[in-house]
C-alpha cells in the first residue's frame, strides 16, 4: 500500500511540473522544456512502468474477435497523441514568448492571429500549452498497463477514453469556431483536431470492452 501511495505522489509531482510552466507563464523555452521532460519522466517511472506488469487471464473480451488493448490497437493513438503534443508545444512556445513568430504553411499569419485572439486570451493560461499537456497525458495513459488492461484496469481505460473522446470533441468544436470568432484558420490547430478525430474511434472500442 505504501509503495502504491508513493507512486501516486510521484505522479502528482509530475503533473504539477507539466502544469507549472503554463500557470506561471515560463519566460524561457529551456524552463518549459525541462519541466515537461522531467514531469513526463516522473509519471513514467513513478506510475506507468511499475503498473505495467503482466497480468493473468484472458486477453480477448468475451464475444470479441480481437483485443482492443493490444499494442497494435494502442500504438496509433499513442503516435498521434505524441505528434499532436509536439505541434501544440510549438504553438505554446509562441504564446509563452519563447519564439517570436508561429509558422503557418497554408494560411499566412492565421496561426498567429488565432493564438493571439481574444478567444485564446480568455484562458488564464496558454490554451495551446494546456492542449500539449493533455496530449502528453494521453501518451502516458496509452502506455500504461499490459494487453489485458481492458479488464485489469477499467479505471485507466475509462480515464483514457474521457481524455480522448470528450476533449477531442471540444478540440474539434474550437477549430470550427476559428473562422467564426477569429476570422482566421490555423494549420497546426487543424492538424491536431484531425489527429483527435482519428483517435476517437481508435480508443472507443477499448472503453466499450
Amino acid at each position: 500500500p505504501t509503495h502504491g501511495l508513493v507512486s501516486w505522489l510521484i505522479s502528482v509531482v509530475g503533473l504539477w511540473m507539466l502544469f507549472a510552466p503554463l500557470l506561471f507563464w515560463a519566460p524561457e523555452a529551456a524552463a518549459y522544456a525541462n519541466d515537461t521532460l522531467v514531469g513526463a519522466l516522473l509519471i513514467a517511472f513513478g506510475l506507468i512502468i511499475p503498473m505495467s506488469m503482466t497480468m493473468k487471464g484472458p486477453e480477448i473480451p468475451p464475444g470479441w474477435s480481437y483485443n482492443p488493448s493490444a499494442w497494435p490497437q494502442r500504438a496509433p493513438v499513442i503516435a498521434l497523441a505524441f505528434v499532436s503534443f509536439l505541434v501544440a508545444r510549438y504553438m505554446a512556445a509562441f504564446q509563452l514568448g519563447a519564439i517570436s513568430t508561429a509558422w503557418d504553411p497554408f494560411f499566412g499569419d492565421g496561426t498567429e492571429r488565432v493564438l493571439t485572439s481574444e478567444v485564446s486570451k480568455a484562458w488564464p493560461i496558454s490554451d495551446a500549452g494546456l492542449g500539449a499537456m493533455t496530449y502528453m497525458i494521453e501518451v502516458l495513459m496509452g502506455l500504461m498497463g499490459d494487453q489485458r488492461r481492458w479488464r485489469t484496469m477499467p479505471w485507466m481505460v475509462a480515464g483514457f477514453g474521457f481524455v480522448v473522446v470528450p476533449l477531442g470533441i471540444v478540440s474539434i468544436a474550437l477549430v470550427i469556431m476559428q473562422p467564426l470568432a477569429v476570422g482566421a484558420w490555423c494549420s497546426p490547430c487543424l492538424f491536431t483536431a484531425a489527429a483527435m478525430l482519428l483517435m476517437i474511434p481508435l480508443s472507443l472500442d477499448e472503453v466499450v470492452a
